[in-house]
């Protein structure tokens, strides 16, 4: 088992999330950095989306939290497949 984590900030929040994954040959270990990359771009395109409104926005822990875990389920989904992923788990760090 492996646990990879990362780090990613949307709006004032940082969030760790963590992927305990089985054994996975180096190629898909390559492809799940990826998803987490592009999981930190779809977020920092939202947040740009969004400065208008940031301050009002920063202040919703339900929306951040949502809109996080929606965008992570979006870009994971498709690594169920390999049954390469045992658990993700998501914080939001203070």
């Amino acid at each position: 088992m492996i646990t990879y984590i990362a780090k990613i900030t949307f709006f004032d929040k940082t969030f760790c999330i963590t992927l305990d994954l089985k054994k996975v040959s180096h190629s898909l270990l390559e492809q799940i950095k990826r998803q987490v990359g592009l999981v930190k771009h779809d977020l920092d395109a939202w947040q740009e989306a969004f400065s208008d409104t940031v301050d009002r926005l920063s202040g919703e822990i339900f929306f951040c939290n949502t809109f996080f875990i929606r965008i992570l389920q979006e870009h994971f989904s498709d690594l169920g497949k390999h049954e390469a992923i045992a658990s993700i788990t998501c914080q939001t760090l203070k």
